[in-house]
């Protein structure tokens, strides 16, 4: 499955015409467009890639991704500080 994920995500990041001009551009495109929100999530950020993996969790059957699933810390609501007294 990662393999699958890493194909995905290098499909998002590609260039469309380039995309377009390999065989099954029109594919690869139209698979972009869906990773991509049509432009409107940057793979090259944290927040565009997160929104990548849930559009390829749904392409891979609605599984959680590792960008995509919450970190511990996030759970947890992040590292705390403990208290001086």
């Amino acid at each position: 499955m990662e393999e699958s994920i890493v194909e995905l995500e290098a499909i998002a990041r590609a260039d469309r015409g380039l995309l377009g001009d390999l065989p099954n551009g029109l594919a690869l495109t139209i698979l972009h467009d869906f990773l991509t929100d049509f432009g409107s999530f940057n793979p090259n950020t944290r927040e565009g890639l997160a929104a990548v993996h849930g559009r390829i969790s749904i392409i891979l059957g609605g599984r959680v991704t590792t960008a995509c699933a919450p970190s511990e810390a996030g759970a947890r609501g992040g590292p705390r500080l403990r208290d001086a007294g």
